[in-house]
């Protein structure tokens, strides 16, 4: 009889990041399948599919289907050799198709994946597998848990042709290894293994790349060694080491199986070299050992009878209940005294992992809700692939008059939507934007979530994002902005204490905007005197706003704290992939320059548009200037630089020019952004010609001195002006400040809600079925937050999993107020506000076909750039092509950035990968917004008849 029972020792060792060891006396039955099936080891104690004191269920085993287990096995080698296979076709149809494109493109080295394929898998013949012994852990009492379970599978001559690893974690699922063999190659290891033990040589080196999340202390990065010896020989020792390379940032695993890959190996040296900023040597071993453990015995095996059997029962009456008290016991102590930090479970591969958790009773219950609101829709296409390998298609249309539109949306496909969570379901259904008690669609914030923790996969997320949120909500790009107050009449701040005239009538109009009076030449120094102590104590305060923004950054980010700030997001979508090969100090300049390339704004034409003249005596008003990366505006800079606006200091030769000078007045409403302009642009502060103010349009035009009407008005943010509420006051009110002449022109420039759009056809498709608010979802809703906070506190995570909702809006918060589309115009960011502000939402009663700019009829109206919506679209899709194309360096970076900071073994994937996502899931719904005109930009110039 084949099948046996080994009395073994487990021993364990953590290596990295600091040493742990413990060792346990536990047993393992081997079982050969044929035995085990035709029901030869049935007897009073132990039995297959039966109920004994000790059993075998092949439910258990290769997931839950009813078929016998080796059956299963050689299944599920089957489906893997075929996907292979299908893969390996796939990708040579890839490179034959590219390969003149990859010579165009000339892309780097560093950014190519290169999939590895398993030649072992590939070449295995499994019809000729004759025989399969289990090497496994069955139920105590109708108990067990398996950590890990081994098939040694044979052809006809005995000789063992392949080996396949089952893992189980405490999570509840299973995932299978096909690992391929290995030569023994060992001149990379730090603790290199004899070839032998007892004078038993191990069969084979066994080799698989990590991919399954078993303990919460280890990412998924490295691969698998596992060494096996000879059964047939009565010789039970294996081992699995896990393996990293630490001194390396690529999050590619970088452990390849066999003695062909010694060109790859040489690349990664050279990839090695140069991402490497430390220096460190590249002859020390490429690979560290993370953890050894080893699964041995030296007793003699027992059979599988009653005699043996009741002597394991009488030896270890309750050793198959101490597993998972010792797994949680060890994990204790690593994590509260060793002061070890845990990582977030990641999503197990779909791709062999047999047993899947099982949705909970609340996520149910939110797919149910999903699946319930979407069949409300009028116009809506989408198929799930839920994690259980099951699909549901919902495909409502809209029924249309028009025969072409028609026959285009039958050709149309549903969107395939891949789910890897039933968290997806759950965070749409707390989620939910209210206003007066009821909501219209799915939160984007929560779509966005979802996807920035690879909750789903989508192949259109832009029409996913239209077809299931409402685009139709307007939000002020304000309440985001880097400060909380905009009429902050405590300023007084001018770095630049110039003794002209110009800076004194500055400092008068900011005195009067604060105090309303004192008007004369000591009451000004008495209030730039204060002035002084504000600006103290304001410093102190923004230094103490900065600390705390900091704090709070390193809360949420944890160690990828340091790498968050806009210079290294940008990198993301403002950069080629040679363009990263610069050197890190001049990624403010690159991004700056890259950022220019995309403007839709020329500089030269707004100039004759607005038939501005040099040395023409005009008065220049600019409200709310955008600023870039360095503080500047380019448009001003542009005048400056060609001489629109010079310097009377400059031109004390020459009176007439001087007398004919245009001025230029610049109007600021953020204390914040005032001061940044002032203290980066010291040349135009000097220039006599400029004022600077700090204050808002409606305060401005009630000024006393401001009896001077204007030529030329640029307003290139009007979406801090022209909101819903005030638009035709607004308008209204800069158009009073201009010059009763015909050269006068007042340029407004936007990017707003279209209100027309639903009014027509289209309106059926972004106006989303009403959602009404419930007590029950209110209450899952305060049962999640209270959940999340505790666990955000108890647990010392790497990167902590319940402050994803932090990291969201912290993200989304610096994309929306440091990137925009061109270097005058912000992009509104309406959906991260969508469940915090009382935005309206559209109906048929909120829109009408009245001109929505409130044009009085005395001004004639040019609409220019009517195709602007294409081109924003177009660079919108060129950032996420880019994005796409520098995930892998960027990833790199990310990952040299935190071990930089600590962390002391890689991060997940997923982890780093949650700004990718956050980034694509941005530029998505933008892109959503302009493909439906939901937003639009407005160029238009008025000018006085």
């Amino acid at each position: 009889m084949e099948s046996k029972i080994y009395m073994c020792n487990v021993y364990h060792s953590r290596i990295n990041p600091i040493k742990h060891t413990f060792s346990y006396a536990v047993y393992y039955f081997l079982f050969d399948l044929d035995e085990l099936e035709t029901g030869k080891l049935d007897n009073a104690l132990f039995g297959y599919n039966k109920t004994r004191l000790i059993s075998i269920k092949n439910t258990g085993y290769m997931g839950d289907e009813n078929k016998t287990i080796k059956e299963k096995v050689i299944n599920r080698l089957k489906l893997y050799k075929e996907k292979l296979i299908n893969e390996q076709q796939q990708q040579q149809k890839e490179e034959q198709g590219e390969e003149e494109k990859q010579q165009q493109q000339q892309k780097s080295e560093t950014n190519k994946q290169t999939k590895f394929y398993n030649e072992n898998i590939l070449k295995l013949d499994v019809e000729s597998i004759k025989s399969i012994t289990l090497i496994t852990n069955p139920r105590y009492f109708n108990y067990s848990f398996n950590p890990v379970s081994f098939y040694y599978c044979y052809n006809e001559m005995k000789e063992l042709i392949q080996i396949v690893v089952e893992i189980n974690n405490t999570f509840g699922e299973t995932h299978l290894y096909f690992p391929s063999p290995t030569e023994f190659n060992d001149s990379n290891l730090k603790y290199p293994f004899k070839n032998s033990i007892d004078s038993n040589p191990y069969l084979k080196r066994y080799s698989s790349s990590k991919d399954f999340h078993v303990s919460p202390f280890n990412s998924l990065d490295g691969a698998y060694d596992f060494y096996f010896s000879d059964i047939t020989k009565n010789c039970f020792d294996i081992r699995i080491n896990l393996m990293s390379s630490l001194k390396h940032y690529s999050l590619e695993t970088l452990h390849h199986n066999n003695n062909n890959n010694n060109d790859n190996n040489n690349n990664i040296k050279q990839e090695q070299q140069k991402d490497d900023s430390n220096n460190k040597s590249l002859d020390n071993p490429l690979y560290d050992y993370i953890i050894l453990t080893r699964l041995w015995s030296t007793k003699k095996p027992l059979s599988i009878t009653v005699g043996d059997l009741s002597k394991l029962l009488i030896n270890y009456p309750i050793t198959a209940f101490k597993t998972v008290p010792r797994i949680l016991y060890q994990a204790g102590k690593l994590h509260w005294e060793k002061k070890l930090k845990i990582y977030s479970k990641p999503n197990p591969p779909l791709e062999n992992t047999t047993i899947l958790i099982k949705p909970s009773k609340n996520e149910l219950i939110a797919l149910n809700f999903f699946l319930d609101y979407l069949n409300q829709f009028k116009s809506i296409s989408i198929t799930l692939h839920l994690p259980d390998k099951n699909s549901i298609t919902i495909d409502n249309k809209i029924n249309n008059n028009n025969n072409n539109n028609n026959k285009e949306k039958q050709q149309q496909q549903p969107i395939q939507v891949f789910i890897k969570n039933y968290e997806f379901f759950w965070k749409l259904f707390i989620m939910n934007k209210t206003v007066n008690n009821e909501s219209r669609g799915f939160s984007s914030k929560a779509i966005g979530m979802a996807y920035m923790c690879n909750d789903f996969e989508c192949d259109d997320l832009p029409n996913l994002i239209t077809q299931l949120c409402d685009l139709s909500i307007s939000s002020n790009c304000e309440v985001f902005d880097s400060t909380n107050n905009y009429y902050n009449n405590n300023n007084n701040n001018n770095n630049n204490n110039n003794n002209n005239n110009n800076n004194n009538n500055n400092n008068n109009n900011n005195n009067n905007n604060n105090n309303n009076n004192n008007n004369n030449n000591n009451n000004n120094n008495n209030n730039n005197n204060n002035n002084n102590n504000n600006n103290n104590n304001n410093n102190n305060n923004n230094n103490n706003k900065n600390n705390n923004e900091s704090n709070e950054r390193k809360r949420i980010w944890s160690d990828l704290s340091e790498f968050i700030n806009i210079e290294n997001i940008l990198t993301l979508f403002l950069f080629n992939s040679q363009s990263n090969n610069n050197d890190n100090n001049n990624y403010s300049n690159n991004i700056q320059q890259y950022l220019s390339s995309y403007t839709i704004n020329d500089n030269q034409k707004i100039i004759n548009d607005l038939n501005i003249i040099k040395n023409d005596n005009q008065n220049i008003l600019i409200i709310e200037p955008l600023l870039n990366l360095n503080n500047q505006n380019e448009f001003i800079n542009y005048l400056m630089e060609n001489q629109f606006i010079t310097n009377n200091e400059d031109n004390e030769d020459n009176d007439d020019n001087s007398e004919k000078s245009n001025k230029l007045i610049i109007l600021i409403k953020s204390k914040e952004v005032y001061e940044k302009y002032c203290y980066s642009n010291s040349i135009v502060l000097q220039n006599s010609m400029v004022s600077i103010l700090n204050m808002n349009i409606d305060s401005f035009s009630r000024l006393s001195e401001n009896k001077l009407k204007y030529d030329k008005i640029i307003s290139m943010q009007t979406n801090n002006y022209n909101n819903n509420n005030n638009s035709d006051y607004n308008l209204s009110l800069l158009k009073s400040l201009l010059k009763s002449n015909q050269s006068s022109k007042l340029l407004i420039q936007e990017i707003k809600l279209n209100k027309r759009i639903f009014t027509s056809s289209k309106k059926l498709e972004l106006i989303k079925p009403i959602r009404k608010s419930s007590f029950k979802n209110s209450y899952y809703k305060m049962i999640d937050e209270v959940g999340k906070k505790y666990w955000a506190v108890m647990a010392n995570f790497q990167h902590n999993p319940f402050y994803l909702e932090n990291r969201y809006l912290d993200l989304m918060k610096m994309l929306n107020n440091n990137y925009h589309i061109n270097s005058t115009t912000s992009i509104i960011n309406g959906h991260i506000f969508d469940e915090n502000i009382n935005n309206y939402h559209c109906s048929s009663n909120n829109y009408d076909n009245n001109n929505d700019d409130g044009d009085d009829g005395d001004d004639d109206i040019n609409n220019i750039n009517n195709n602007n919506n294409e081109i924003i679209k177009n660079i919108i899709s060129n950032w996420i092509k880019q994005c796409n194309d520098n995930q892998s360096l960027f990833s790199i970076k990310i990952q040299e950035s935190v071990m930089k900071q600590g962390c002391l073994l890689k991060m997940n994937t997923n982890e780093i990968n949650e700004v990718y996502r956050g980034v694509i899931f941005h530029l998505s719904y933008l892109y959503a917004t302009f493909n439906t005109s939901a937003f639009y930009f407005s160029k238009k110039i008025y000018s006085k008849k």
